[in-house]
């Protein structure tokens, strides 16, 4: 990671190196780690109400999609989205594997 601020939240904003492309993401809290992962209709915003609960419990990672907020654009699809996340995701070097939750439409509209 190459850089890193506060956010108006008291998260950490910092922009993580994958290659020569970024992706930004906002930190915080401290525990097992979980990462949220914005839909494609949504940008990472989305994600704060949340975000401050999972932080009293949790070291929260809330990653920009390629395209959005502090993240560089990717050409190639959702797989290379998918990759693009992975290799930020791996920077984080966690000895405890990170949990997991993304938002789609299914979590806006269920049937």
């Amino acid at each position: 990671m190459n850089t890193a601020h506060m956010t108006e939240f008291g998260r950490i904003a910092v922009t993580i190196k994958v290659g020569d492309q970024k992706v930004g993401a906002r930190i915080g809290g401290a525990g097992a780690p979980i990462i949220l992962f914005h839909s494609l209709l949504a940008d990472s915003s989305s994600f704060d109400p949340l975000a401050r609960l999972l932080a009293a419990t949790h070291r929260v990672v809330v990653l920009d999609l390629p395209g959005f907020g502090n993240s560089d654009w990717v050409n190639g699809g959702l797989e290379a989205v998918a990759d693009r996340l992975a290799a930020a995701i791996r920077e984080f070097n966690y000895t405890q594997a990170p949990s997991f939750w993304a938002m789609a439409m299914a979590d806006l509209w269920p049937c």
